[in-house]
């Protein structure tokens, strides 16, 4: 899935509020990707995080699975699960 609105105001959360719900049920997580040169970063766990605050405007904001049954996703296994939504921040 892909966001084209950016999230505007520094309001921007890691949560279904802003986001929409990629995976109903399951526990998700933010990561941001601000240079095309290196591997995203993790942001934070869902919840009231402001995506702002740690990614930089207009870059780009993954929002995925954070859990394939007990395991924590690395950003490549949440990838690998195909449902999450992008975004520029």
């Amino acid at each position: 899935m892909y966001r084209d609105t950016p999230l505007i105001g520094g309001k921007g959360l890691c949560n279904n509020s802003i986001l929409g719900d990629p995976l109903p049920g399951i526990a998700k997580q933010c990561w941001c990707e601000p240079w095309e040169t290196l591997p995203p970063f993790f942001v934070s766990v869902e919840g009231p995080t402001k995506l702002k605050s740690d990614c930089p405007e207009g870059k780009n904001v993954y929002f995925g699975a954070y859990k394939d049954g007990t395991k924590v996703l690395d950003f490549e296994g949440m990838v690998k699960q195909g449902k999450y939504i992008f975004m520029k921040s």
